[in-house]
């Protein structure tokens, strides 16, 4: 279950793909929103890690040598993520508004 648990946890993207997005602002706003329906998308891996490490902690199993990632620590990281795409998505909206 240790693996099993690491394997999924390294599916998780960072972040620094959605700060990689360059282009005019139509295109970068669209990048995001790709990116951003990505990670929305990723939210059942998130529940898949989230079941075993309950799992994990029902059989008194509480530290994995496999990883230093705990499952509030990425769904923290998913959260945060999710928020920074929503943030850049508004952000390129109301410039390209500006215009």
């Amino acid at each position: 279950m240790r693996v099993k648990l690491v394997s999924r946890s390294a599916k998780v993207k960072k972040r620094s793909s959605m700060m990689e997005v360059t282009g005019n602002l139509e295109a970068q706003l669209e990048a995001i929103r790709d990116k951003s329906v990505e990670v929305r998308a990723k939210r059942a891996d998130l529940k898949k890690l989230e079941d075993l490490g309950a799992t994990l902690e029902e059989h008194l199993i509480l530290d994995n040598r496999y990883t230093e990632h705990s499952t509030v620590g990425l769904a923290q990281q998913w959260d945060q993520l999710d928020q920074l795409g929503m943030r850049m998505q508004h952000n390129l909206e109301q410039q390209i508004q500006a215009r």
